[in-house]
């Protein structure tokens, strides 16, 4: 494709979100786009860019006003920026550093739309038998849920601007490849009892094929009809579901039976890794409210027919 050929931006390009962005925006034929570019760190980043369909651009959005990168940003028409921090990096500065790099680059003349992706650990936890969806009065962030807050309010100000912007609150994206599903499906593999809050947190699982779709849908809903219900939108499916239905889904898959241990809150601290406690220990039933009145449809609005069609071997 030539330089002058209409493409689509994907940052994070060969992350578990982000990869399935790049298949899902190449292969569609019908897109407005001619080109799907995606920003990868490494050769084998680029690689698997390749194999997904998608044009490899080698660059950091930490690497500021020397990355080549930003030139690719500035030609984009479309936008969905997945990328997030390196492990060793402090995550709300380095976030907040690569938000404002990726926005300061992009030409609000020029894109039609930028997609920005975070989770809904923004919003956060839920109380018992409350479940809530953007207009969620009182946040309760857990995990990186807080250090989000700079990256909206800076985007909110980009969309005052002039830029054409959306929020995209990611729930727990489930497939081969995520990294509960992972930790779930290696403990049932070996007999390992897997310990589980008492009773069992509900999360906002959402099937990888339909979040790379909903985002690929944000970037083309017009914009009116976002102005109308809001340019923060959740991308999960209208129904949490509990954390024992995904393990014995997964136990299912695998042809093995799920060794689950109910414990209390404490004791889950005790076994569990830090950085997966905040999420696994909550009860998170955020609801993709404005997804469903912008008219997006589900391919597995339910976790059993999500699971249905997973390969757990390849993951």
């Amino acid at each position: 494709m030539g330089e002058g050929a209409a493409y689509v931006l994907v940052t994070g390009g060969n992350g578990y979100v982000g990869s399935h962005v790049v298949a899902e925006l190449a292969r569609d034929h019908s897109a407005p786009w001619r080109e799907v570019r995606a920003l990868v760190r490494s050769d084998a980043g680029a690689a698997r860019v390749r194999a997904l369909g998608g044009v490899p651009v080698y660059g950091d959005l930490l690497d500021g006003a020397e990355g080549r990168w930003r030139d690719v940003a500035a030609g984009a028409s479309w936008v969905v920026h997945c990328a997030q921090p390196k492990k060793q990096d402090d995550f709300a500065t380095a976030r907040l550093a690569m938000d404002r790099q990726l926005v300061e680059a992009l030409a609000p003349g020029r894109v039609r739309r930028a997609v920005l992706v975070y989770g809904t650990s923004y919003y956060g936890r839920t109380l018992p038998g409350e479940i809530v969806d953007e207009t969620m009065a009182e946040r309760r962030p857990v995990g990186f849920g807080q250090a989000f807050e700079p990256c909206v309010a800076m985007m909110r100000a980009a969309g005052r601007r002039g830029l054409d912007a959306v929020a995209a609150f990611v729930g727990g994206p489930y497939g081969s490849g995520a990294w509960f599903v992972r930790m779930y499906a290696q403990a049932i593999a070996c007999g390992e009892p897997i310990p589980m809050r008492e009773p069992a947190p509900l999360w906002p699982l959402v099937h990888i094929e339909d979040t790379a779709r909903a985002l690929s849908f944000l970037l083309r809903v017009d914009a009116a009809r976002l102005d109308a219900v809001g340019r923060e939108v959740i991308v999960a499916t209208q129904e949490a579901e509990s954390l024992d239905a995904l393990v014995t889904g997964i136990a299912a898959r695998l042809g093995q039976p799920a060794r689950i241990a109910h414990v209390d809150v404490e004791r889950l601290r005790a076994l569990l890794p830090p950085s997966a406690f905040p999420f696994l220990s909550a009860d998170l039933a955020h609801r993709a409210t404005r997804l469903g009145e912008l008219g997006f449809t589900w391919n597995h609005p339910r976790l059993a027919e999500g699971m249905a069609g997973i390969d757990l071997a390849s993951g």
